[in-house]
């Protein structure tokens, strides 16, 4: 993948950027409090309860990884309060360097308002628009229904239901994906996103508004 990613992007209503170590107590905090919303679907959930120290190192692997341009962990907050909602991430696929895979959680307290679509979609900005790659993909259980349906409306097409490979034991993996060719008809292009590189640098703005064809 291209080494220039977005450190910050601004939504309507979020802010994604690079985790910080100062982080680690909100993660803590929020991951206990949704483990039992989180572990059917992601198996690392599954994995907690995580004592503070284990994610502060967690924390800081994100960190590490992105600044290294392998994995791109995005910090999700709330834009008015700065509270953390969760985190979307970009994924390269190893021996890909055009395709990614895109995942992401929310809080069970602020699902169903629209925050993880809004989120997603300027990652998936952040995936063709800064990093320019050829393809991306959303896996999730074939029965999360939450998740399918975010991709759908951000375009995504279904290219197959893999027996057996999903994050729950016996589940199918749902594989959605997005091209760049198919990029500029997808909802997620008019979404109001401005993103910066590590130095402050504009990445991408929002989207000029649309002309009537009246002058």
């Amino acid at each position: 993948m291209a080494s220039a990613p977005a450190y910050r992007i601004e939504t309507e209503r979020c802010v994604l950027r690079c985790f910080e170590l100062t982080d680690a107590r909100a993660l803590h905090a929020l991951v206990h409090a949704n483990r039992a919303h989180l572990a059917p679907w992601l198996a690392w959930a599954r994995e907690e309860p995580r004592s503070l120290a284990e994610h502060l190192e967690l924390v800081r692997a994100f960190r590490q990884r992105f600044d290294g341009d392998s994995d791109y962990a995005y910090a999700l907050l709330e834009r008015e309060r700065g509270l953390l909602l969760g985190s979307v991430a970009l994924h390269p696929i190893p021996d890909e360097p055009l395709a990614a895979t895109l995942g992401y959680w929310i809080a069970h307290e602020h699902a169903g308002r629209g925050l993880a679509t809004e989120a997603v979609s300027a990652v998936v900005r952040s995936a063709f628009e800064a990093h320019r790659l050829a393809r991306v993909e959303i896996h999730c259980d074939a029965s999360n229904a939450r998740s399918r349906a975010l991709a759908d409306r951000l375009g995504f097409h279904l290219d197959a239901e893999l027996r057996g490979r999903g994050h729950a034991p016996g589940e199918a993996r749902a594989v959605h994906s997005l091209l760049a060719a198919e990029y500029p008809e997808s909802p997620a292009v008019s979404r109001v996103a401005t993103a910066h590189d590590a130095l402050g640098d504009v990445l991408f703005e929002p989207p000029a508004p649309r002309r009537s064809g009246f002058r």
